[in-house]
């Protein structure tokens, strides 16, 4: 442990300890015990952003991925100061849907590039930054940093096509054309053996498995409003209710009503 992070690591371990294993989150740590637990994890970027889409904090992965070396050159910066126009566009788009809707982002792979350094290719994650009133004030980002071989470029090119479509089809039935394993492959240009060793490689998961953890992520989520469980049930592509209970149940041990609970309390 270097010096200088001795003491956010050990507040860090304070706060846990002291924080009920039912209550906790994320989200309710003070971020510099978040940013100094992010720094253990090299291949991790964490990042926070306000309502005006400027960053006021990060780890150390986050600043070198921006190409800066400590806080002072980050905190109160945007996406354009670190991204070329085309990633940075995304970036932003991405993070104010977020704090329009209030909902985590689904998982997205992208080739990112940076005015300081080479393109990378980051798996990325957003979630809302809320208040104690549970107002979204802020967006919550995660990026893995991805550094394959030249060889593996091309199944990152693919997987990302596969896992864009599964975001805006994970809705449908899985046995339409679109969304079955058959289409994503027919879809990304290669055979159903190639995409099930790209997505096993690469995300650790089948195809079918990765749509499963897309919806019912999307049902944990939606489960915190005040939406109709049966409505959540279609919204997330199940093909009735007592399909959708099952399958949350073996996925969670618990049904969603009872998960919706546990979230109220």
């Amino acid at each position: 442990m270097r010096g200088r992070d001795a003491p956010v690591q050990r507040k860090g371990i304070a706060v846990l300890a002291r924080t009920p294993p039912a209550v906790l989150d994320i989200r309710t740590l003070p971020l510099d015990v978040v940013c100094g637990m992010f720094d253990r994890l090299g291949n991790v970027a964490f990042y926070v952003k306000s309502a005006e889409l400027r960053y006021i904090c990060g780890n150390e992965t986050m600043y070198a991925l921006c190409g800066v070396d400590n806080a002072d050159e980050f905190v109160g910066k945007g996406a354009e100061d670190f991204f070329s126009p085309l990633s940075r566009r995304g970036d932003d788009a991405a993070d104010a849907l977020v704090l329009r809707t209030g909902k985590a982002s689904a998982e997205s792979m992208i080739l990112t590039l940076r005015l300081r350094g080479e393109p990378v290719w980051l798996a990325r994650r957003r979630w809302p930054w809320l208040d104690e009133s549970q107002n979204c004030v802020g967006v919550i980002g995660l990026a893995t940093t991805l550094d394959p071989p030249e060889k593996q470029r091309q199944a990152h090119v693919r997987l990302a096509m596969a896992i864009e479509h599964i975001g805006t089809c994970f809705r449908e039935p899985y046995d339409v054309t679109g969304l079955a394993v058959t289409g994503l492959a027919r879809k990304t240009g290669i055979s159903v053996a190639q995409l099930e060793r790209d997505f096993t490689s690469l995300m650790g998961l089948t195809p079918r498995a990765y749509i499963a953890k897309v919806r019912l992520e999307t049902a944990m989520e939606l489960l915190r409003g005040g939406e109709a469980i049966v409505e959540i049930a279609q919204a997330c592509g199940y093909s009735d209710q007592s399909a959708f209970t099952r399958r949350f149940r073996r996925a969670t041990g618990m049904s969603p009503s009872q998960y919706r609970r546990s979230k109220a309390a």
